[in-house]
């Protein structure tokens, strides 16, 4: 890297957060100042985390210097470093930091992903595909609002045979002042894992501040600044454990540091994590944990700040929020929203709100804002004639009531009207709009169209035509390509013309950032426009969705329709739940595999619906509120007569859907057809697969609670394309 210390130090233009997708960092930031808060997340994968490739896309092994740290953050605010990273030391030294208990992760079981190095060594045999390790994590659903910015953290931990867990990590940077993480981990099976949420602070040991536990996380106090840390889980209390971590000083000093570190068990667990900085001059804060009817939430109380905020993650069997917590200084809240965060001043009134999964929100006894479905909904108050809106809903309408004036300009909407206090918005792809009291020019929308797939060596048409004025301006499009694959040609044709276009000549994704100018000179929010270019060998049944992202790769999909079995993640193409199968071609995998007999006495209908009364003689357990139902499960039996079906030869069976007791009983039970084993906790191998037609397991009880549950199983064949997903539905009734 050059410098030319010629050029006055000044800040870059554009906004202060960013989002790297193929780099895998998320960076949130207030400004360009000394005392700006900083948060940087991590989402690293395939080059980004180190596994490199060449110029022809060949993946270059060994690699040894990356550190295995999914869904990782670190923050900086008002001039000091807070939660920390460790840092590299030499290559020596590289065991005392690069492991992903030195990061501020998710632990399993006191594990995190596997190590880098040996995973580069298995990707020798495949260079060109993607490298064989877990915890690669990837950025989504980001968000550079005017009072919020967020992204989704996704990755997995667990290579076959081992259990796999999805961790996903949802990141709310909220009034350039906080970070909030909403976590859901999952990882189904017989037994309950350990989860553990690791925060590296910079006090305590040798690090020049101090540290001290706090009864829901801990506070680092640096000369400076502080930072107080929360943990909630939804329906649990967390373990908490102080330890002692390292990391590096600049340059290559080792250095210590306290280690926080919150627990808790199960197999599907939800909870939220907060990062409060504040100056080290100012009063402390509190972060406390206050239970609701929804679960657990976390509560920050920040007097110097003028704030109160509400942070919660409830299951979505839990009951919507419809309360203030008692003693919280909150008005009444009311959402039907998963994730909640609710940032109010001292005195109650409200500053923002965000909620996710949520199709209304009220406060102080005013709805606030409405979406036509359930979506991400979003609320600032910014001052008395203004007011920032999220409706990200995908519908074309939103509403918006109870903000104290009335608007006359919205900045990124396509229409506005106002009727007895309720503001409608008509809304394209873009999904935030500044609502202004003042009369005068409105800002424009870009919408570059929706993401798309297209054939590698296609020439894509780029067009702004859908974007939007509210007073109707002409608008002026700005084209820019900010990531593509390697090797390709950074080159957008006619750029600034009225017809543009990539020539998506390069396999792999190209992310495209449109934004419009009106005749008064005003400018859109930037939006991106993703496009991957496919390669023929991703692509086997040539509907364009390559097969590692296709829900049915036997059979042509393209809308990747997936409404039967309950949203299983097969698409309908490759199954049928009414006996009915999909019209298709090729190596067809349909109803081929499984199927659930049993005994007089329980009502089958379609074959997709077992009903037994609790009490009656088809239950065979004798206690209340459980069924005891005698099954048999078989596979390659119905449908195997079938054309399509003859060569489904089944080659593994994964249990996807049960009960956690319930599940070893099945495996076991599916293990002892003829060359079956139990690979991991929710699956059976067979080898060699399953020739024989109609393979049946000895007769199983099956204990089904009251008012019942879905089993749904995913058997594959010996080729790869084959699979066929079932949902049979248990009913007992009372």
């Amino acid at each position: 890297m050059l410098f030319d210390d010629g050029f006055a130090a000044a800040p870059p233009d554009g906004p202060a957060t960013s989002f790297w997708f193929d780099g895998g960092n998320a960076i949130f930031r207030s400004d360009w100042s000394e005392d700006a808060v900083v948060a940087n997340v991590q989402a690293e994968h395939d080059t980004a985390s180190e596994f490199g490739r060449d110029r022809d896309g060949r993946g270059v092994a060994p690699q040894s210097h990356e550190h295995a740290e999914p869904g990782a953050f670190l923050m900086h605010a008002f001039g000091e470093r807070l939660a920390i990273d460790p840092g590299y030391l030499s290559f020596g030294e590289r065991t005392l930091v690069n492991k992903p208990e030195h990061h501020n992760v998710i632990l399993v079981d006191g594990k995190g992903p596997v190590d880098y190095l040996s995973a580069s060594l298995a990707w020798l045999p495949d260079p060109f595909g993607p490298p064989p390790v877990d915890g690669q994590a990837y950025l989504s659903e980001t968000l550079d609002g005017a009072f919020l910015d967020t992204t989704t953290v996704r990755t997995s931990y667990g290579l076959p045979p081992a259990r796999r867990t999805d961790i996903e990590r949802r990141f709310a940077f909220a009034d350039e002042r906080y970070l909030v993480a909403f976590d859901h981990v999952a990882s189904p099976g017989p037994t309950p894992r350990t989860f553990t949420w690791l925060l590296h602070g910079n006090g305590g040991g040798t690090s020049g501040g101090t540290f001290a536990q706090t009864p829901s996380g801990g506070r680092w106090t640096r000369p400076l600044a502080r930072l107080d840390g929360g943990l909630a889980l939804a329906d649990a209390t967390p373990s908490f454990a102080v330890s002692t971590g390292q990391h590096e000083v600049p340059y290559r000093v080792l250095g210590t540091h306290s280690v926080l570190s919150g627990s808790g068990s199960g197999d599907d667990v939800r909870a939220v994590q907060l990062l409060y900085p504040t100056r080290a001059a100012d009063a402390a804060p509190t972060i406390a944990t206050v239970a609701t009817a929804s679960g657990n939430a976390l509560l920050v109380t920040d007097t110097a700040g003028d704030r109160r905020a509400l942070a919660l993650h409830r299951a979505p069997a839990s009951p919507p929020l419809d309360e203030a917590p008692a003693g919280s200084g909150l008005a009444p809240i009311d959402t039907d929203g998963v994730r909640v965060l609710v940032d109010a001043h001292l005195d109650g009134t409200l500053r923002l709100a965000w909620t996710e999964d949520a199709t209304s929100f009220r406060y102080a006894g005013v709805e606030l804002l409405r979406g036509a479905r359930p979506g991400r909904l979003g609320i600032a108050l910014a001052a008395a004639d203004r007011a920032e809106v999220v409706v990200d809903d995908g519908s074309a309408t939103a509403e918006v009531r109870g903000l104290g004036f009335t608007p006359l300009a919205a900045d990124g909407a396509c229409a506005l009207a106002t009727d007895a206090g309720v503001v409608s918005l008509g809304l394209s792809r873009e999904r935030r709009v500044t609502l202004r009291a003042a009369a005068g020019n409105s800002a424009p929308a870009a919408d570059p169209g929706p993401d798309r797939f297209v054939p590698q060596g296609a020439r894509v048409p780029l067009d702004a035509g859908a974007s939007c004025d509210l007073d109707g301006d002409a608008l002026a499009a700005s084209w820019r390509l900010v990531e593509a694959p390697i090797g390709a040609d950074w080159t957008l044709d006619d750029a600034d013309g009225p017809s543009p276009s990539l020539l998506a000549a390069t396999r792999g994704t190209y992310r495209l950032r449109l934004t419009v100018t009106d005749a008064h000179g005003a400018a859109s929010r930037p939006h991106d426009l993703v496009i991957r270019a496919v390669a023929p060998e991703e692509d086997p049944d040539g509907d364009l969705v390559p097969a590692d992202l296709d829900n049915c790769a036997a059979v042509a999909n393209p809308d990747q329709r997936d409404d039967a079995g309950g949203g299983n993640g097969v698409g309908d193409a490759c199954e049928c739940t009414d006996g009915t199968c999909v019209a298709g071609g090729g190596r067809d995998a349909f109803d081929c595999a499984f199927e659930v007999r049993a005994p007089s006495g329980t009502t089958t209908g379609d074959a997709r619906r077992v009903v037994c009364r609790d009490g009656d003689a088809c239950d065979r357990d004798p206690a209340p509120g459980v069924c005891g139902i005698d099954v048999q499960l078989c596979l390659a039996s119905r449908d195997a007569a079938r054309p399509a079906c003859a060569s489904f030869a089944p080659a593994s069976i994964r249990v996807t859907n049960w009960t956690a007791n319930g599940t070893p009983a099945l495996l076991d039970a599916l293990a002892a057809l003829p060359g079956g084993s139990v690979t991991d906790a929710r699956t059976v191998s067979f080898s060699p697969p399953l020739a024989s037609h109609d393979a049946c397991t000895a007769p199983l009880r099956l204990a089904v609670p009251v008012p019942g549950r879905s089993l749904v199983v995913t058997t594959r064949g010996a080729d790869r394309r084959e699979r066929d997903a079932d949902r049979v539905r248990f009913v007992c009734a009372r």
